[in-house]
């Protein structure tokens, strides 16, 4: 436990030294304003929010340390103590139904005792994916000793090379430039957005273009944009078995427009690499911390493998890693809360 403790108290040194970096290149003096400029966001959110906002669903809040803490504060404090946050409302609300504050919205947090009303919700009901959109991103040593390596950094480049090979091919799989713009592509998106979930919406247009993460973005779309045209207009017709090939052969009207492809094949990578890449780091982790694991799933891959090659019904049998795979997510899940959805205002 205290491992996974010291994992995510990196992370969060990590996400604010990335963060710190984004101001980098700015004029002193727009640092200062851009200061005053998020503290005076924080403010007139927190005043806005006090005046005009209500919530719909009538359960409590956790997380508050007193009554006088602000809820700016709080949802800014979720980003590096939400698991203890979620941790205090379970003890304390076994059983019933809580809420808590986050950055963007508010997560509704409903007991096992529930999930069957739940499951009896129509579809149109619970539907997540507009809530969920407006919510939301190999180096070599010669020493002869064991030496320190980023372990995210080398799944997200291994993870955007298996992608690419599936997105773009086995010819384009090694574009070095569209691997670069896949993983900066995400990091810059979740950067800048972390940034402007703390500033009124009026004012992100202009606070934007100061931070270098979003300049780094818009780059990146413009690198996407170059290759995807390159292979494009270099493959017209050949029918490759690829998801940009598929993707071409089923567009029509402004859907076959360059741009638009190469936008929606960005839109793919963030939602493949860094999930993945999240999921096999603590899968990886969890082996160095149970080593006791790593025969048991050699010799099962080895005795799979030896039988029937790489193939799709080789995956089905490999439980071993199936379920190990499994209880490393279970442990350390790419997001706090699951099972996204939001209650039209007709539900009860």
């Amino acid at each position: 436990m205290n491992t996974f403790n010291s994992m995510n108290t990196t992370s969060h040194e990590t996400l604010f030294q990335q963060l710190v970096s984004s101001l980098d290149g700015i004029p002193l003096m727009d640092v200062h304003w851009l200061i005053y400029v998020a503290f005076g966001a924080w403010l007139c959110s927190y005043v806005i929010h006090v005046l005009l906002s209500s919530s719909t669903v009538k359960v409590p809040f956790v997380g508050y340390r007193s009554i006088f803490e602000p809820t700016w504060l709080l949802r800014l404090r979720f980003v590096w103590e939400g698991g203890s946050i979620i941790s205090q409302g379970y003890n304390k609300f076994k059983g019933s139904i809580f809420q808590v504050r986050k950055l963007g919205t508010d997560i509704v947090i409903i007991p096992p005792n529930h999930i069957d009303e739940v499951r009896k919700l129509s579809q149109d009901k619970t539907r997540s994916v507009e809530p969920f959109i407006n919510d939301f991103a190999g180096q070599y040593t010669r020493d002869d000793e064991w030496v320190e390596v980023d372990i995210a950094s080398i799944m997200v480049r291994l993870i955007s090379r298996i992608s690419a090979r599936v997105f773009l091919g086995p010819e384009h799989c090694r574009n070095q430039e569209w691997l670069t713009t896949t993983a900066e592509y995400s990091e810059s998106l979740f950067i800048t957005g972390f940034i402007l979930r703390v500033v009124p919406h009026i004012l992100r247009p202009f606070v934007a273009p100061l931070l270098p993460s979003y300049r780094t973005l818009l780059r990146n779309v413009a690198s996407g944009r170059r290759v995807i045209g390159d292979i494009v207009r270099s493959q017209q017709g050949d029918g490759n078995q690829d998801i940009l090939s598929w993707m071409m052969e089923a567009a029509t009207g402004d859907e076959k427009q360059v741009d638009n492809i190469a936008q929606r094949m960005l839109i793919l990578s963030l939602a493949s690499i860094h999930t993945t890449a999240m999921t096999m780091t603590h899968a990886m982790y969890d082996l160095c911390a149970h080593p006791e694991y790593i025969e048991p799933l050699i010799e099962e891959v080895k005795s799979v493998v030896g039988t029937s090659g790489w193939d799709k019904t080789a995956l089905n049998r490999l439980h071993k890693l199936d379920s190990f795979l499994k209880e490393s997510q279970r442990f350390n899940p790419v997001f706090l809360c699951k099972s996204f959805f939001s209650l039209r205002s007709s539900s009860s």
